[in-house]
């Protein structure tokens, strides 16, 4: 988080040319009060807190109740954050949260699908939360009908798919084929 105050500095020496977003991670532990000096210095950027990978509604409401301006419901997983859930579910806890954060302007992003490798099956993981075990391959790729369904139950504002990837550097052992999905798909 001490990259903060440099990065906006950045930013704002280069508004014209970075069109693009700026992610400052924080985690849990580390200091709300850093991210609220980085707005009060540089009150003219346009800035969001985001809560990622909220594993229930209630911690979803946390977020809204410190003043996040945006929050994840990752219904993709159950509240354990480890045990892929069925759609239904997923519909059931992110359409919960969409409706009280949208009372209040909050935007709700989803996710549909889980993180994994492809060519084993086993399951991955992205900033700590991720599925364990085996996959089913459907469980891996977003399918654009139930992506479809899913936007339109939920009325979320931003999806989060999976497309077959792994996150962080390049951990296939064959050069990917047609058989990822492709982004246009969904």
């Amino acid at each position: 988080m001490q990259a903060a105050l440099p990065a906006l500095a950045a930013r704002q020496a280069h508004v014209e040319r970075i069109g693009c977003q700026l992610l400052l991670q924080l985690c849990i532990g580390q200091g709300l009060d850093l991210i609220l000096a980085a707005a009060e210095a540089y009150p003219h950027i346009p800035l969001v807190m985001h809560q990622d990978h909220g594993a229930s509604p209630q911690v979803c409401q946390g977020a809204i109740d410190l003043g996040f301006g945006s929050v994840m419901m990752d219904g993709s997983l159950l509240e354990d954050g480890k045990t892929p859930a069925t759609f239904e579910y997923n519909v059931a806890v992110t359409r919960q949260v969409v409706q009280m954060a949208h009372q209040v302007g909050v935007t709700v992003e989803g996710e549909l699908g889980c993180l994994g490798n492809l060519e084993t099956g086993a399951a991955g993981e992205e900033d700590g939360v991720g599925a364990e075990g085996r996959l089913e391959r459907s469980q891996m790729l977003t399918d654009p009908e139930e992506a479809a369904s899913f936007v339109k139950a939920t009325q979320l504002d931003a999806l989060a798919i999976a497309i077959g990837t792994s996150h962080g550097a390049y951990k296939f052992s064959r050069i990917p084929s047609a058989d990822i999905l492709a982004i246009d798909r969904v």
